[in-house]
């Protein structure tokens, strides 16, 4: 078995703010001695695979699963440029800088085009904090004709989707579904508010 040696200077890592993604494969999947990482070949290969060049930092990257599943909700051909430019690793796809950059220019600098989803820890915490609002508010909820009014408002909106979230349906501003019409302190997140 061949081993591989990387002589660093760990405290000198462990100073910086920012740590390279090269460097964090090597701290993860490295075996730490006094200055040296020591990884087996099959490891080293993997680091090589996923870094193909010194010097080229990867960007950004992709699980393959979520990127396909969320291909509906992306612009047009944004999963394609990704798979074309990018570097398949197992269940990932990578993107160094300048794919990145170009990905960005292509498909995000319009946000209008772009949807842009929340993760799922920003949308636990967006729920977290509507319910602690509702609490403070007492619980309070609308009654069937306030409620039929504001999802007949949102039914005619171009940025509700009724199909979402199960049948749910969703608010493509807050990302939330037609339950938040029940709560008496909520308004609809547009400029103006429509309900």
């Amino acid at each position: 078995m061949q081993i591989r040696r990387y002589r660093i200077k760990l405290i000198e890592v462990y100073a910086r703010r920012s740590v390279s993604p090269v460097m964090q494969y090597l701290l993860s999947n490295g075996t730490r001695s006094a200055e040296d990482i020591v990884m087996i070949e099959k490891e080293h290969a993997q680091l090589r695979q996923r870094f193909p060049r010194r010097g080229q930092r990867i960007a950004v990257d992709f699980n393959l699963a979520t990127l396909r599943a969320s291909a509906h909700r992306k612009p047009r051909g944004f999963v394609e440029f990704i798979m074309r430019r990018g570097r398949v690793v197992g269940d990932r796809v990578y993107l160094d800088e300048e794919a990145n950059r170009e990905l960005q220019i292509t498909f995000l600098s319009n946000r209008e085009q772009a949807v842009i989803e929340p993760t799922w820890s920003e949308l636990a915490s967006n729920f977290a904090g509507a319910m602690a609002a509702w609490a403070r508010a007492g619980y309070q909820v609308v009654d069937e004709a306030e409620y039929q009014r504001r999802h007949t408002v949102c039914q005619q909106c171009e940025h509700w989707r009724p199909a979402a979230r199960l049948g749910l349906g969703k608010c493509e501003k807050c990302k939330c579904t037609r339950l938040k019409l029940w709560l008496s302190n909520s308004r609809c997140p547009d400029q103006p508010p429509r309900w």
